[in-house]
């Protein structure tokens, strides 16, 4: 009778710890919903997609190694589901690519840098004041040749 009450006992806290990691997860997806709404959308399509690509394989491969090809139903159940994973992967392809762009903040810190690294080189005097054109032949960057006054005139 001992054991039994601990095992409630831990079966307690464990759906405690589910219920508050769940609405923390909730919580976590509605201020990235405010903050950022096209990004977490496409990380929570990213996700899903994931997961039903997941279970589709799972259910390819159970659908190939333990049903009967004999029956009428093995090819349609088997093509929906190299189509679900077919369709996860390029959902997933998608959403990476947005997932992948700089978020407004990202780009003005790199605006900011390319700011500050142009005022160090000018401070430093290692910016171009000249006009440069690059050369073919040598593959360098070299000062433009100006025409010098004639003098002799």
């Amino acid at each position: 009778m001992y054991g039994l009450t601990w095992i409630m006992v831990d079966a307690l806290v464990i759906c405690v710890m589910l219920i508050i990691t769940a609405a923390l997860a909730v919580l976590a997806f509605a201020i990235g919903l405010v903050t950022h709404p096209i990004r977490t959308i496409a990380f929570a399509l990213n996700k899903l997609a994931g997961l039903a690509g997941g279970l589709a394989l799972i259910f390819a491969l159970v659908d190939w190694f333990l049903y009967d090809h004999a029956k009428p139903d093995f090819m349609p159940v088997l093509l929906g589901c190299i189509g679900v994973i077919v369709v996860s992967v390029i959902v997933n392809v998608a959403t990476e690519a947005i997932l992948d762009l700089p978020t407004r903040s990202q780009r003005r810190a790199i605006r900011q840098e390319r700011r500050m690294r142009l005022e160090r080189l000018e401070h430093e005097g290692k910016a171009r004041s000249k006009p440069c054109r690059f050369d073919r032949e040598t593959g360098k960057i070299v000062p433009l040749q100006q025409e010098s006054p004639d003098l002799d005139r």
